[in-house]
């Protein structure tokens, strides 16, 4: 590749001296400084005379392709650019995380029985309640059932529920999982509990929870799987079970 170093306005004429090592390189110790006189440009040009890469003497910016002007800036911790304006001004941002994505889940059952799961259906009404994790697919189309893409993860959640007062347990906040199988039903793996003792307190008033999902709440579920969002019972039968889910999705940009 051919390099020119184009001066023109210097006394004398274009300096035609292609040699980096001419009287300009100045050396110090490990440091090597080449200067530019003033009012000159330093250019990179490919074999046709294109211009490839430009600095001059009074700017600190590096010009590429004769019009974009490399940003002089850089982002703190886990901030990314975002807009530049080409003329090496550019403005950074947070990543956005924890909150952006998520999805609404409500429901409720008269009367949630001993150790009975309660499953949220579409559009909220009448809870779907079993007394064991085997969902035929008649069952299966009525619920709230995302399919998993192995990237998207749930992070968080917030709950506000009630009940008719009377001394119970409460119940458990789940994540419920299974890869369709060959046949026409599936039989849900039930994650680690992510919250535990809700609506245990006796009292018919609204009830808040909130927490933080972890990996270990779904373990072992995979791309491509059928999951959901439920409650289980941990004891004595709870009357007039209301619901309001929701579950928020990490959104971190990552590279």
């Amino acid at each position: 590749m051919k390099i020119s170093f184009i001066t023109e306005g210097v006394s004398g004429g274009t300096d035609t001296n292609t040699n980096l090592a001419n009287d300009d390189l100045i050396l110090t110790d490990a440091l090597r400084d080449y200067q530019m006189s003033t009012g000159t440009e330093l250019r990179f040009i490919n074999n046709a005379g294109a211009e490839i890469m430009t600095m001059t003497n009074n700017s600190k910016l590096v010009e590429i392709g004769g019009s974009w002007k490399l940003p002089l800036v850089k982002g703190t911790t886990n901030q990314i650019p975002m807009e530049t304006d080409g003329t090496g001004a550019v403005l950074f941002k947070s990543a956005v995380s924890n909150g952006a994505s998520f999805i609404i889940l409500s429901g409720s059952i008269g009367t949630l029985n001993g150790t009975n799961y309660g499953f949220f259906k579409k559009n909220g009404g009448g809870m779907y309640e079993v007394a064991g994790l085997g969902i035929g697919a008649a069952n299966l189309v009525n619920l709230e059932m995302p399919v998993w893409d192995g990237v998207r993860k749930p992070v968080a959640y917030k709950m506000v529920a009630m009940r008719d007062a009377g001394e119970a347990t409460g119940m458990s906040l789940n994540m419920y999982f299974d890869t369709p199988p060959t046949d026409t039903s599936i039989i849900f793996v039930q994650g680690s509990e992510i919250a535990t003792n809700i609506l245990g307190t006796n009292t018919a008033n609204f009830q808040y929870f909130s927490g933080t999902i972890a990996a270990s709440n779904f373990t072992g579920m995979r791309d491509g799987d059928f999951y959901t969002f439920g409650v289980q019972n941990l004891s004595e039968d709870m009357v007039n079970v209301r619901i309001w889910l929701t579950i928020y999705y990490d959104t971190s940009i990552t590279f």
